[in-house]
């Protein structure tokens, strides 16, 4: 049987402090902890297939993303210009997957793409339309 009150402090090896250096300080003319490294080799490691398929991938997406700015720059029509700008968005989307952040492609989708280009697109419409019957009447 146990007696007294036992303290679970006590089967910790080291005392409870913080910042308490774990070893004693070096002196300046204590050898270095770490071997000098070694040059750098200047072979290139081959390219897996996998990274060379994901590289092909982020230039298609590259391409297609300036591919659509230059759309929505260069278009003469609004729905072109704005099919270009949902091509670009979707590109963007496309880059962010592949660095592994697909909350923030989905994001990008939701909002830029859905709403964004919705809202733009009827605002231009609808506005382009009010300015012609006016010329008309």
């Amino acid at each position: 049987m146990h007696h007294g009150h036992v303290s679970c402090l006590v089967f910790i090896k080291k005392p409870l402090m913080l910042n308490w250096p774990s070893e004693p300080p070096r002196s300046a003319t204590s050898e270095p902890r770490r071997q000098p490294r070694k040059p750098l080799q200047k072979e290139m490691p081959e390219m897996d297939v996998a990274s060379a398929a994901e590289t092909g991938v982020f230039f298609l997406f590259a391409a297609i993303t300036l591919g659509g700015a230059l759309g929505l720059i260069f278009a003469q029509r609004v729905a072109h210009s704005m099919l270009s700008l949902i091509f670009c968005f979707m590109a963007v989307s496309g880059i962010f997957i592949l660095l592994g952040a697909e909350f923030l492609a989905a994001i990008q989708i939701l909002v830029y793409l859905a709403s964004v280009g919705l809202v733009v697109l009827f605002g231009i419409m609808l506005t382009r339309r009010q300015i012609l019957e006016e010329d008309f009447e």
